[in-house]
């Protein structure tokens, strides 16, 4: 079972973390999964923590590029489910981060509803056109 030899930061900005397992190099993972996860020099890494650390590094950037868009504009929850698919993440990282987004008042239906209904009126497309 591979342990975990030291970390180095990737990335201008710091938000990547490589992942050395026995000083290879194995997998960069966001900042926050890292920290979420607890990691730590000297833990081990069987298969299926490995698997479980990768499922939830790929939640964390489904929320965070969720987060982004909605941060542009109101969205759906149906245009962020498009959005995600069309940039490769899974269905249950896609899950995850919707539900998150949901729980935290970033996503929401009615504000996305009453934008694009003030939008269209401000376009002149009214219930009397």
């Amino acid at each position: 079972m591979p342990d975990i030899t030291g970390f180095e930061t990737q990335g201008r900005r710091k938000q990547e973390i490589l992942i050395l397992l026995d000083g290879e190099p194995w997998e960069k993972l966001d900042a926050e999964t890292v920290v979420r996860q607890g990691l730590r020099q000297g833990m081990a890494l069987d298969r299926a923590a490995q698997e479980r650390l990768l499922a939830a590094d790929h939640a964390v950037r489904a929320r965070k590029a969720a987060a982004g868009y909605c941060a542009r504009g109101p969205r759906t929850r149906r245009e962020l489910e498009r959005y995600l698919k069309q940039r490769g993440y899974s269905a249950a990282a896609t899950r995850s981060a919707l539900e998150i987004l949901s729980d935290s008042g970033t996503l929401d239906e009615t504000r996305s509803a009453d934008a694009v209904i003030a939008r269209r009126r401000r376009g002149g497309y009214g219930p009397r056109r």
